[in-house]
């Protein structure tokens, strides 16, 4: 499951943060942060570019 920190994109939350791509339900997008460090915005089994209009360089907010 999701952790209680989440990720906004102009203030509306775009997803909860959780320990790997599959703590989420197909479909639904979660955050994870990744082997380098770095917060990974993925949609399991799903691109999270096209379902949340996302691109490289988005910026978003991450609220623990």
């Amino acid at each position: 499951g999701e952790t209680e920190g989440a990720v906004y994109l102009h203030g509306r939350k775009l997803c909860g943060i959780g320990p790997s791509y599959a703590s989420v339900p197909a479909g639904r997008a979660v955050g994870v942060f990744g082997s380098s460090g770095y917060l990974e915005i993925a949609v399991n089994g799903g691109s999270a570019a096209s379902q949340l209009n996302l691109r490289p360089g988005s910026k978003v907010e991450f609220h623990w």
